[in-house]
């Protein structure tokens, strides 16, 4: 992978879609480009340093680095010989081969677009040396027999691999918590935009991208209240300012805040604040 890199040209995974390949590297050079592909390198030996997105890496032996599309890298200037296990693969490979599991919607929620650097175990690295090998084996037999089923299948195992290092990482879990922030940023303004009209849990996860049990999750991780609450207090903040300021009947304040009669509205509000509407527009006037 290195040597695509450092002489910036193209990899073969641009006409494949994914690769694996072992190079040996007797000197990088110093060389500036923009990632066109992800990358994933297991260093076997040797080492060098490399900034991605202005962050300064001191990549080495049993190092795991992983760089996403658009990762704008600057490899330095190594004399000593390295020799990299590495697998590439395009956007639109990843696009259209990985499968809808779990750790899938993992890595396109999480470390999809963030540049990873492990330093693993030794019997981490065993095992993802012997993975390595095994896809290597695939590969070259794939040449003369082409299996897509079996590429991707390899392709996803390699994928729930990344995401299973990853949750071992405490940067991991500092990012995943970056990213439930911002998650939780972003459900809040879909509330402020939509609560009138949209009441269910639903909508708002699906707006997000995530199935309804995962964004309750994360917004109940991220502040210590469900996805309905929001919703709910939304609704009963707005209910509030229109019985008090507002001189709108009962009916027209159910039906602003899409209420499908007055009776669920009214059901509603008392269950929330433990008085009717009526009763509240009353203490307001008090």
């Amino acid at each position: 992978m290195i040597r695509y890199l450092t002489n910036n040209t193209l990899s073969p995974a641009h006409k494949q879609g994914v690769t694996v390949a072992e190079n040996t590297i007797t000197a990088i050079e110093e060389a500036r480009f923009t990632m066109e592909i992800y990358s994933i390198l297991l260093i076997v030996s040797g080492g060098f340093n490399i900034r991605v997105n202005n962050t300064d890496y001191q990549v080495g032996t049993g190092d795991f680095l992983y760089m996403p599309i658009g990762s704008v890298v600057h490899i330095f200037n190594s004399p000593s010989s390295t020799t990299i296990y590495s697998y590439s693969f395009t956007d639109g490979y990843c696009c259209a081969n990985l499968l809808d599991t779990e750790q899938a919607l993992a890595f396109q929620r999480s470390i999809h677009n963030q540049v990873v650097l492990l330093r693993l175990s030794a019997t981490t690295y065993v095992s993802l040396e012997t993975f390595y090998r095994l896809l290597r084996i695939k590969q070259a037999e794939s040449v003369h027999a082409p299996d897509d089923e079996i590429k991707k299948l390899y392709f996803n195992l390699m994928i729930c691999e990344i995401i299973g290092l990853c949750k071992e990482d405490t940067g991991y879990e500092s990012y995943h918590n970056i990213r439930n922030q911002n998650t939780l940023g972003r459900f809040i303004q879909l509330v402020r935009e939509n609560f009138k009209q949209q009441h269910s849990v639903q909508f708002y996860a699906e707006a997000l991208c995530v199935s309804a049990g995962h964004l309750t999750k994360i917004i109940k991780h991220a502040s210590s209240k469900t996805v309905k609450q929001f919703i709910e207090d939304a609704l009963i903040a707005e209910a509030k300012n229109l019985l008090n300021t507002e001189r709108l009947s009962i009916l027209d304040i159910a039906e602003e805040l899409q209420f499908s009669t007055v009776s669920a509205f009214c059901k509603f509000f008392k269950k929330q604040t433990m008085m009717t509407p009526t009763a509240f527009r009353n203490s307001c006037s008090v």
